[in-house]
């Protein structure tokens, strides 16, 4: 026994100081290691490749990543050709990892970086910069504001944005850099329920993090479009903050399986978002039917919480009407089966015992 624990005190141990060495590795960093990865690995795909280094863009946009000193130099190896990655390791070290790259004009290029190109220019920043920040001419190190390079001038006046953080000191990379998308943003503050329409709205360069489920420019707004709450001055429009009134049945009580649709347990309601699909806009469409599953108040219910409920039960009394040319008569009976309006059905007779085949022609009643 004490021999096992030896051997597994003595495991622990090299298990810490790998650990412990690698993380070491992993956290000596600099901006210049990036860079330095960075361009070492656009010279390995201009000579395997044939593209010119100025057209390459390398993918290093993971916040998490730390680049370790490789002073014997990187190795690279094409990994998947056909999904842009290769592979890239210090032979000094355990450290390995994969790139994803890309070159300007082709659709891979466009995807990833949105089509922004450097040319090669290396401006370092003068501040700290978190994702989602668009870059501005104050935010590089510079003598005067005319010795920023004209590719970033163009970028800056076009609207451009960090997709990664950045140190004080970084050199700015395309792989940096993602373009700004144009989306609509509310001109002034506009109250839950008013009325909105195009020009209430203004179009605006955000971020992509900013963008996500925004409104397309050119999105059609009705003349019932309204606000679903309440929008901010400058607020990106989403989906969410614009609906059209729809009319929908909802639960008033708690409604159990089985219990049947009535206006005790529901109420009509207009709400200002596209109903959800399948919503029953009142209770006269949904006609006399009981809960499929137990319905919270509140809900919205739809046509799937709802199930027809027959005319005439199994084993339910019933009035069945005989006419006659020259006599009706009315007379209690039994269903043997279940069956809706306009169907046929089977009855028995309670005293004499027969069975009669009748049409339904209402709740708990038929003719023949």
């Amino acid at each position: 026994m004490i021999r096992i624990i030896q051997l597994a005190l003595a495991f622990l141990t090299l298990n810490l100081a790998v650990m412990s060495t690698t993380r070491a590795e992993n956290l000596d960093t600099s901006s210049d290691y990036s860079a330095n990865l960075e361009e070492s690995a656009m010279l390995f795909l201009e000579s395997k490749i044939g593209e010119s280094s100025s057209k390459v863009s390398i993918m290093i946009d993971d916040s998490r990543l730390r680049i370790p000193n490789c002073p014997s130099g990187w190795l690279f190896e094409k990994d998947k050709p056909s999904q842009h990655l290769i592979t890239v390791e210090c032979s000094d070290s355990k450290w390995k990892l994969a790139l994803r790259y890309g070159f300007s004009g082709h659709a891979t290029y466009q995807r990833s970086t949105n089509n922004i190109g450097l040319n090669g220019v290396k401006v370092s920043l003068a501040n700290e910069l978190p994702v989602g920040h668009k870059l501005r001419v104050e935010d590089f190190a510079l003598d005067t504001k005319d010795d920023l390079p004209e590719e970033l001038k163009v970028l800056i006046d076009r609207g451009v944005f960090m997709k990664i953080p950045a140190a004080v000191g970084t050199a700015v990379s395309a792989s940096m850099l993602e373009s700004g998308q144009q989306v609509l943003i509310a001109r002034d503050h506009i109250a839950l329920g008013s009325t909105v329409s195009k020009d209430n709205f203004a179009k605006s360069i955000v971020s992509s993090s900013d963008s996500k489920n925004a409104l397309s420019t050119d999105y059609s707004f009705g003349g019932n479009s309204k606000a679903t709450s309440n929008i901010n001055k400058g607020q990106v429009v989403t989906e969410k903050v614009i609906g059209r009134p729809a009319n929908v049945l909802v639960a008033k009580t708690l409604i159990r399986p089985g219990e049947t649709f009535t206006g005790l347990n529901t109420e009509h309601q207009v709400i200002l978002r596209d109903a959800p699909k399948g919503a029953v806009p009142d209770l006269i469409t949904l006609g006399r039917s009981v809960a499929t599953s137990q319905l919270q108040p509140g809900r919205i219910l739809r046509y799937i919480d709802a199930r027809r409920e027959e005319d005439i039960r199994k084993g339910e009394e019933i009035k069945l009407t005989v006419s006659r040319e020259s006599f009706s008569l009315e007379i209690d009976v039994i269903a043997l089966e279940s069956a809706f309006i306009g169907e046929a059905i089977k009855l028995t007779n309670p005293e004499s015992g027969a069975t009669i085949t009748a049409t339904v022609s209402g709740s708990s009643r038929a003719i023949k």
